[in-house]
Formats: structure tokens, sequence, C-alpha cells
């Protein structure tokens, strides 16, 4: 099968039709981060239905590395799997509730965090990618949803600016205005951010 990413991409639900994904230049940041290289394999928290799954399996095919996706959602698990397979794409998506059971799989290098938006449980997302992405001097860790304020005030960006001791933004990805059009919850700054230990 022929992986032309611009193909691929084209044939996806973005942000700007479909609440539950990222935008297209989000989808296209995650695609030049990774072509960078890094050490171990992607894992992803919160696939939805795979939208941005099939971005990190191609990702994995063109690097050879396992993509892996923890989801609750039983009917969120199928439709991601059919849209990877629709496009010969591999992601081992596991049923499981992350803040509830252990993330308990090796070799992780890339961690892309899109799972319950609420500052308790992006805290615990956050710390939980640390802990597994520990073992490489340079992990890339993914945020989408930093500039989204939930109706209660609660944000992503709120974690990590109190958070400036542990980990901090390197990079900021995706659109910077008007990119939940058909979304709830009021943007208030970047997409997405690449965090960076301290």
């Amino acid at each position: 099968m022929d992986y032309n990413t611009e193909d691929i991409l084209g044939k996806l639900q973005h942000k700007d039709k479909f609440k539950s994904t990222t935008t297209l230049k989000f989808k296209r940041d995650i695609i030049e981060i990774l072509s960078n290289g890094f050490e171990g394999n992607i894992l992803e928290i919160g696939a939805n239905t795979g939208n941005t799954t099939v971005v990190l399996a191609l990702m994995g095919k063109i690097l050879n590395k396992k993509v892996y996706s923890f989801e609750f959602v039983p009917s969120h698990i199928s439709k991601a799997t059919e849209r990877c397979k629709s496009f010969g794409l591999e992601c081992d998506i596991i049923h499981k509730d992350v803040y509830k059971e252990k993330w308990d799989i090796d070799n992780i290098g890339c961690v892309f965090i899109d799972c319950v938006h609420t500052e308790k449980c992006f805290e615990q997302d956050i710390e939980n990618a640390i802990k597994i992405t520990s073992w490489t001097s340079k992990p890339i860790l993914l945020v989408h949803d930093y500039g989204l304020q939930l109706l209660d005030g609660e944000s992503i960006s709120n974690v990590i600016k109190r958070n400036d001791k542990k980990y901090v933004v390197e990079k900021y990805i995706g659109e910077n205005n008007n990119w939940n059009p058909v979304g709830t919850g009021k943007v208030i700054d970047w997409e997405g951010v690449q965090l960076k230990t301290v």
C-alpha cells in the first residue's frame, strides 16, 4: 500500500467538521515532530474514533515502531481499529481506564495525550507519561487541547503553567486561533503543545 501522507490526511476527519479530533495542522505538526526520530514506540491516550490514531499508526509504519492506544469506550475502540485497518495500518488499541489502571507498556518514547480534559485528569496523564518515558533522555510528550477552557474555567494550560518546575512547553503545535468551531469550551490559547521535562 502507498503511504502518501497528504493522501491519507485528505481522507481523515479534522476539527473543522468533527469536534472529537485534531485539526489538519495539528496532524501535520505531529508528522513533522515524529519525523525527526526518537527512541522507543508510540502510545496514545484517548483514541476516540481514530482520526489522529491513523496519523500515529502511519508514523509507526514509516519509522518501524509499534503504536499503542489506551481507550475506554468500546465503540471507539472498534471504530478506531477499523479506521486504521482501512488504511492498512496497525495500532494496538487497548481497553483501559487510564485513571484506575496501570500504564503497563514498556519501551514508550512518545506519548500523545488527548483524553479527559479536566485539570485533575490531565495532571495524572502527564505524570504517567513522564514515568513511562523516563528511560529515554529525550521523550516526546504531545498534548492536545492545551488552549481549551472548560465551562468551569479548568484548562490544561493551567496545569502546565503551575508545574513549570517539572515540565515546560517546548513547542506550540496545531492552530493558534479559532481551532474549535464545532467543539465545546472556549479557545484561550494554542491547540496543542509539545512538552519537555525540566
